[in-house]
């Protein structure tokens, strides 16, 4: 199943990479207003074994380096989160593990909720 959530959510990366991508060509960049969806999954404290403690909270994502959210896409099971400075990661929670993966680097792995 891992596996799966892993493959769809790189397939929604491309796809919200491309459409952020003509949304802001046709937009010219206008501000988008921060997601703060206050019983979203992807919140909490994760451990990712191995590489470090993320926490997401509804406008913050800090992985080492605390980052402002200002933007959140829904995609099945996925969600996109686009940092304020352009960067973006997809997770997907099933049950206490996260899945998260990043469209620049094409690193994949799971994180286990601690909080």
């Amino acid at each position: 199943m891992r596996a799966v959530i892993a493959a769809v959510v790189r397939a929604v990366v491309v796809q919200a990479v491309v459409v952020q991508a003509v949304v802001g060509a046709v937009v010219l960049g206008s501000a988008v207003a921060p997601a703060r969806a206050a019983d979203a999954p992807y919140q909490g404290v994760w451990d990712c074994s191995g590489y470090g403690v993320l926490t997401i909270t509804g406008d913050t994502y800090d992985f080492g380096e605390r980052s402002k959210i200002a933007e959140v896409t829904r995609d099945g099971p996925a969600y996109i989160l686009t940092m304020t400075d352009g960067y973006t990661v997809a997770v997907a929670v099933e049950g206490r593990t996260l899945n998260w993966f990043s469209p620049e680097s094409g690193d994949s792995f799971d994180c286990t909720r601690t909080k």
